[in-house]
């Protein structure tokens, strides 16, 4: 089981594209709306990857910014669609994070402001999901955001 995935390995976990009981169940009910949180969470957690879009701000040729927000894009509106490739796509998204993450604090300037805001930004996705309902804010905060400011500053001093 990939972490953070469980519900794609789990066939009586709500998925977004398949059949539901009848509506009258109270069981269908409670399906569809596990959907519909799955759907909620997974576009905010796209939308948490905009501010990767904007690193041309501070220097044009930045191109880190745009590899994480395309691949976080599709990593997460396809887990919302159900899409059937979001174990390849979960694969890619991770493993381009963790390359560009070991990039970045190796040719920074800021060091070790860098290295400890990284390490506290991984073990928050390693425990996130041990916050139950709110896990995805841990995860745009500590994650996708506090990666983002790191980037800003590496891209700064590059400009």
């Amino acid at each position: 089981m990939l972490p953070g995935l469980g519900h794609l390995d789990d066939p009586a976990a709500p998925r977004l594209c398949a059949a539901t009981p009848p509506a009258e169940s109270a069981e269908a009910v409670g399906r569809a709306s596990a959907r519909g949180d799955v759907f909620k969470v997974q576009l905010a957690l796209a939308a948490g990857v905009l501010p990767f879009a904007f690193t041309w701000v501070v220097n044009r040729a930045a191109w880190i910014g745009y590899v994480v927000f395309a691949n976080g894009v599709v990593f997460h509106v396809g887990v919302a669609l159900d899409a059937p490739f979001t174990r390849l796509a979960y694969l890619w998204d991770v493993s381009w994070n963790v390359a560009l993450c070991i990039y970045v604090n190796v040719a920074t300037h800021w060091q070790p402001g860098t290295a400890l805001l990284t390490a506290l930004s991984a073990a928050a996705w390693l425990l996130k999901k041990r916050l139950a309902k709110w896990w995805f804010l841990v995860h745009i905060v500590m994650v996708q955001w506090l990666l983002c400011l790191l980037l800003y500053v590496f891209e700064s001093r590059r400009a």
